[in-house]
């Protein structure tokens, strides 16, 4: 419970933070499973280069994916998935999401790449009331903030388009140093836990994390 409640709140937290300070690029997001992957000659043609990716090797949430076993971020030169001809490099994909991709300056520090876990988190808001959705978000940034260990906001993805699933808001892309950091922030940061578990009964439809790590 500890690792899906953390998930659900490093999702939540940088859906909220701000992207004043990020550059911003079309971008997809797309999941593999087994044998198909990505390769720089489909992204190529795709018009597109890889940003991140590396393999998935565990997911919690309220959804399920279906069995997901590498990801890729590609930022684009435009539109991919409008384009028939440029959908046909992605036949095999568990999933593709499109859309504005903000990339905050933590991810220009690409040292210890190999050695952090990273998570994705797909997220589906009800909407019902975004002001209060907005002061849940501010403080429970402004709490994790203080805290030693907490997680690094990469990247966010505010969905577009989408194949293979239902379309998401958000894709969300963060990552802790190490795995032993991420484990001793769950296991010290319980309040945090369950003010997540309370946001996530109030503000979400759906949600799911995947967990993985970076190879590029």
């Amino acid at each position: 419970m500890k690792l899906f409640n953390t998930f659900a709140a490093v999702g939540i937290i940088i859906a909220g933070a701000s992207a004043a300070n990020a550059s911003q690029s079309n971008a997809i997001v797309a999941l593999y499973h087994g044998a198909n992957s990505l390769t720089e000659q489909t992204a190529q043609d795709l018009g597109c280069s890889v940003y991140r990716s590396g393999p998935v090797f565990a997911q919690q949430g309220s959804l399920k994916v279906e069995e997901p076993t590498n990801y890729a971020v590609l930022t684009c030169d435009s539109p991919v998935l409008a384009n028939p001809d440029a959908r046909a490099h992605l036949d095999g994909t568990v999933a593709v999401f499109e859309g504005d991709l903000s990339v905050f300056p933590a991810a220009s520090d690409t040292t210890g790449l190999g050695e952090r876990q990273y998570i994705l988190k797909l997220g589906y808001y009800n909407n019902s009331d975004i002001n209060q959705r907005d002061a849940d978000l501010a403080t429970l940034g402004s709490i994790a903030d203080q805290r030693d260990g907490h997680w690094t906001n990469e990247a966010f993805l505010n969905v577009d388009d989408a194949m293979g699933m239902a379309t998401p808001d958000e894709v969300v892309v963060i990552y802790y140093d190490t795995a032993e950091q991420a484990t001793a922030f769950r296991d010290n940061n319980q309040d945090i836990l369950e003010q997540v578990g309370t946001f996530n009964r109030a503000h979400l439809t759906g949600f799911a994390y995947l967990v993985g790590k970076a190879a590029k």
